[in-house]
């Protein structure tokens, strides 16, 4: 059953790379700390002033993340250690000294400074909102900021595919008829019916419960029957691809718009953001004013041609 969209991570990937969040490729060279040591493979050491100067170089949402979740952490210093193990082993059969890996190098080299450049100029040109700024852009923003209606849901899923052929579609329907007898019953508890009976193991194992969803995260045959019902009300089975739904309605938040102080952080990062990106490119097209670009366009399409065999 497909509830719940999957979301995704992207520091978190960069992390398992044992990158760091500006793409710049974490110290991997043997050497002393200069503080505690946290973790160590063999020979090989994390420094707290190492993981320290990590943590520095995230933004401070990911170090809120981080904050929150000490196991992530940890992660990172394993993905450290890692890294460092196969660079020493790169490096002792020189592999940093092959051409192609040299020129890879040096693009990441002029790509990190040429990035931290623009972002200094940047930071210096975006000044903090005031209070005002950050309202005006609060009513601007009200209609994008609207948080759509939300279900907390349960369910009782039995499987039975479409092409599953007769005998599944018949246990299914002798499965289902079992659980809507026990459902129908007074004083019925749903969870536990859920948990004895349901095909679906993570939610069973929680009685049933899928969670909070937001509405357009429900599929629309199941919405359709849930936004008639009450909380605590239940639908009736519901007939899928993938086999019968039983929902049942745990609660409901009505939609709503966050009042402004719950939304300022955000509203405050996102006017930065715009800011940092409108002083880049107004340096850049300064920069390429007074330095005009000349292309040799012929010499550049060979190029991008295909080579010849």
């Amino acid at each position: 059953m497909k509830f719940i969209r999957p979301l995704s991570i992207p520091m978190m990937g960069l992390w398992a790379l044992g990158l760091s969040p500006d793409g710049a490729a974490a110290d991997t060279t043997a050497k002393a700390t200069t503080g505690g040591v946290v973790a160590r493979i063999g020979e090989t050491e994390v420094g707290e002033d190492e993981v320290r100067a990590t943590l520095e170089g995230l933004d401070e949402r990911e170090r809120a993340t981080v904050a929150k979740d000490p196991a992530l952490l940890n992660q990172v210093v394993r993905s450290m250690l890692i890294q460092r193990l196969v660079l020493k082993q790169a490096s002792e059969e020189q592999w940093d000294k092959r051409p192609e890996v040299s020129a890879q190098v040096e693009r990441s080299r002029r790509s990190t400074i040429t990035e931290g450049y623009l972002r200094s100029l940047a930071e210096k040109s975006s000044a903090t909102p005031s209070d005002s700024e950050l309202r005006q852009s609060y009513e601007a923003a009200k209609d994008s900021l609207l948080v759509p209606k939300q279900y907390q849901l349960a369910q009782v899923f039995i499987a039975a595919p479409q092409d599953g052929g007769k005998d599944t579609e018949a246990k299914a329907k002798a499965k289902l008829d079992t659980v809507v007898k026990g459902l129908s019953r007074a004083g019925a508890d749903f969870a536990s019916i859920a948990r004895l009976n349901s095909d679906e193991p993570d939610s069973a194992a929680k009685g049933g419960e899928i969670g909070w969803l937001l509405e357009k995260q429900v599929q629309p045959e199941i919405r359709a029957k849930v936004a008639t019902l009450a909380k605590d009300a239940t639908t009736a089975p519901i007939r899928l691809p993938d086999g019968w739904h039983i929902v049942k309605v745990l609660d409901v938040k009505d939609a709503y718009t966050p009042g402004f102080e719950e939304v300022r952080e955000r509203l405050a990062e996102k006017i930065r953001t715009e800011r940092t990106k409108a002083a880049t490119q107004a340096y850049l097209a300064k920069l390429i004013q007074e330095n005009p670009v000349v292309i040799n366009e012929i010499a550049l399409s060979k190029l991008a041609a295909p080579a010849k065999p």
